[in-house]
């Protein structure tokens, strides 16, 4: 979702392409509920205690390779609202946010403030995405010491106890980002780069 951009767009592209993710896996979650109920039916047809779901290009069988499959009460469970599925899309959208960031728009930020390197750009709402991007791959979501450094996503974490992320939570994350757009499009030039 990388645009090229006109001069002075570079951090408006970055927050476009946020939303663009967000707007993706909000719709994504919408559509783990409604298969919910399509899994519910499923497994009251079935007759059986607990079928596996499979998907497949191929009509399922003996030696037909398939592509995933679940326990239906799993997949019933973790289709709900704020569910494990859920859970699993909005940590990748936060991890894919940061590296979109730094990968490609910080940089490009930097060169539109007339910074000589990416990482004289500092931001203090990145930054906390930054935490939050390594407790999900680096410490299976648990939070260090770094928590109480959370000044802007209004998250309630605590230290070393392992988080979910609701929609709620991702929402008040978008909120934030878009403030924060908002309050950086209304500073002077000299202000941009503290973000």
């Amino acid at each position: 979702m990388i645009e090229e951009e006109t001069e002075g767009a570079a951090l408006t592209n970055y927050a476009d392409s946020c939303n663009e993710h967000f707007v993706a896996v909000f719709y994504a979650a919408e559509g783990l509920v409604l298969r919910q109920k399509n899994l519910k039916a499923a497994l009251k047809a079935s007759g059986r205690a607990n079928p596996e779901s499979i998907i497949s290009r191929k009509r399922p069988g003996k030696g037909v390779p398939y592509s995933g499959r679940v326990k239906l009460r799993n997949a019933i469970k973790n289709c709900a609202k704020n569910g494990a599925y859920s859970d699993m899309l909005y940590k990748s959208v936060l991890v894919s946010m940061f590296a979109e960031w730094e990968e490609h728009y910080r940089e490009r930020v930097a060169k539109q403030i007339g910074a000589s390197k990416k990482e004289h750009v500092q931001c203090e709402f990145i930054g906390e995405l930054r935490y939050i991007r390594n407790w999900i791959v680096h410490r299976q979501s648990r939070p260090d010491k770094n928590v109480s450094k959370l000044k802007l996503i209004p998250w309630a974490l605590t230290i070393d106890e392992p988080f979910s992320i609701t929609s709620d939570m991702l929402q008040d994350f978008m909120e934030v980002l878009n403030e924060r757009l908002f309050v950086f499009n209304n500073h002077e030039e000299s202000d941009r780069a503290l973000l």
